[in-house]
């Protein structure tokens, strides 16, 4: 079993709904009795409309089209998954993006790109580094996992590294 395997759902009663379960477990916990999963939906059942963000990207799964419900995982049986079908490891960065969404995470691609783009200052004792957005500023720390941004656009989730 490797990461972003991909296996028909075992459930037969669920497999309408989610027909593939995509494993997203490290190895480096491979010997519990378990795995984490996300399930993969037809795009059909999304069930909002608009373009899925990248909370639910959408694969290509047997010529079907699929979103990864992310916000579904759970953890499944090993020996329930049965024979691997294939591997999403080419979209790994979607995938990856998806689970930084939903565990407060922020997009490290965004962050490299704006890396040139940022000015600091020290103010009492804190760092803050700004990018060119008016009103835009980091607040920087000697934690990474505080090194948000806080431009003030309720979309943006940019963090430093």
């Amino acid at each position: 079993m490797a990461r972003f395997d991909l296996y028909v759902n075992p459930d037969k009663e669920t497999r309408r709904l989610a027909p593939y379960l995509l494993d997203i477990q490290s190895a480096h916990v491979g010997i519990l009795p378990t795995r984490i999963v996300i399930p993969l939906r037809p795009v059909e059942h999304l069930a909002f409309s608009g373009k899925p963000s990248d909370l639910l990207p959408v694969f290509e799964v047997n010529g079907e089209k699929c979103f990864l419900d992310t916000p579904g995982m759970s953890a499944v049986p090993l020996n329930a998954l049965g024979k691997r079908i294939g591997s999403l490891s080419d979209e790994r960065e979607a995938i990856l993006a998806a689970l930084d969404r939903i565990f407060g995470a922020f997009d490290r691609q965004q962050c490299s790109a704006i890396a040139s783009d940022v000015t600091i200052q020290r103010r009492s004792g804190a760092v803050i580094a700004g990018h060119k957005a008016p009103g835009s500023i980091f607040r920087i720390t000697p934690f990474a996992a505080s090194r948000v941004c806080f431009c003030g656009v309720s979309s943006c989730h940019r963090r430093l590294i």
